[in-house]
């Protein structure tokens, strides 16, 4: 039988801690390359880092979107990301 997931967006470390102490069994974040909310708070390297260690460690999966088209030239960049 397929177990039901609760998938979380996440903006910021301390809404995916709260998703997560609140049940989530995945969270959501953008990373400041390659995303279309490009003026909002996204998570920085090292914050995503932080963010799939916390989550690690309690069960939870964590997803890092890529939503922007991707040109030819940034393929290796967004690779590398």
């Amino acid at each position: 039988m397929n177990k039901t997931e609760l998938l979380a967006p996440a903006g910021s470390f301390e809404s995916l801690a709260a998703a997560i102490e609140s049940g989530a069994d995945a969270v959501y974040l953008g990373g400041t390359k390659f995303s279309a909310r490009a003026f909002a708070n996204n998570f920085d390297n090292e914050t995503i880092r932080k963010s799939v260690r916390y989550a690690n460690i309690r069960g939870v999966k964590v997803f890092v979107t890529i939503n922007t088209l991707i040109l030819d030239e940034e393929i290796n960049d967004a690779i590398d990301f």
